[in-house]
């Protein structure tokens, strides 16, 4: 169905109302305000007229999708959780800087006292089109349990940016184990390998282990603690959550 707006009585098609990419913020407003909404007797502005027009409903949202910015994460945050909240924000803004060139896209940080699916720290939701994107961080009541620190947060942020690159985000994939040997040694220096995993047969039995360096045979991490990193004897040790540096 083609949208059409009536403008002083003049039935008009709503792609004529796009030049360059811009659409009246008026016209906008009156189509958003009653696009589901019969037109009552003698309206100034909306009409549905029987053709269709996909491409110029396409053309307005993305003309009118505003960007999620630095300070919209901060505002909510800070909104939410207070200082807390802001402080988290500073240290993915510090983290995205340092560790990512300042490539991550602003993305709302949500702060919880409890984790669904069980024992979780933490979780990067990225499905834009859908369920949108967030990264979720486990700050319980009694700060006793599965409580999220910058390493954790440090951890959501390689996810974060695996997914936006469009690369395996998983912990089992190349891309992961990547970014966290690039990153150990960016963080203190320290030489570590995360070979892939993979099946060989000992003792008549198949069992999966990770691969050794191809050139040095240097043993692999095991997939627990690629899965785990950086945390469980990677020599980071990350401050609490919105605190210190890493």
């Amino acid at each position: 169905m083609i949208l059409a707006f009536m403008e002083r009585d003049e039935l008009r098609p709503l792609a004529e109302f796009i030049t360059d990419g811009q659409v009246p913020d008026r016209t906008v407003l009156d189509y958003l305000a009653n696009m589901n909404a019969r037109s009552e007797a003698g309206s100034r502005y909306h009409q549905e007229a029987d053709m269709t027009n996909a491409k110029a409903v396409k053309h307005i949202a993305e003309c009118y999708t505003a960007p999620f910015t630095i300070e919209d994460m901060r505002r909510f945050a800070g909104e939410a959780w207070g200082q807390l909240g802001i402080n988290v924000v500073e240290r993915w803004c510090y983290f995205n800087a340092t560790y990512f060139d300042g490539a991550l896209r602003p993305v709302p940080l949500v702060l919880t006292q409890t984790q669904p699916f069980g024992k979780r720290l933490a979780f990067c939701s990225y499905n834009p089109s859908t369920t949108g994107r967030t990264i979720t961080l486990n700050v319980p009541k009694a700060h006793k349990s599965l409580l999220a620190d910058n390493g954790t947060l440090l951890y959501e942020m390689v996810h974060q940016f695996l997914f936006e690159r469009g690369e395996h985000a998983g912990h089992d994939g190349e891309p992961w184990r990547r970014e966290i040997m690039r990153l150990t040694k960016q963080i203190n220096g320290r030489e570590i390998w995360a070979g892939r995993s993979m099946t060989v047969r000992r003792d008549k039995r198949v069992v999966r282990i990770n691969a050794p360096h191809p050139e040095t045979k240097e043993p692999s991490l095991t997939q627990a603690a690629i899965a785990h990193w950086p945390h469980d004897g990677f020599g980071i040790k990350p401050r609490a959550l919105g605190e210190g540096n890493t």
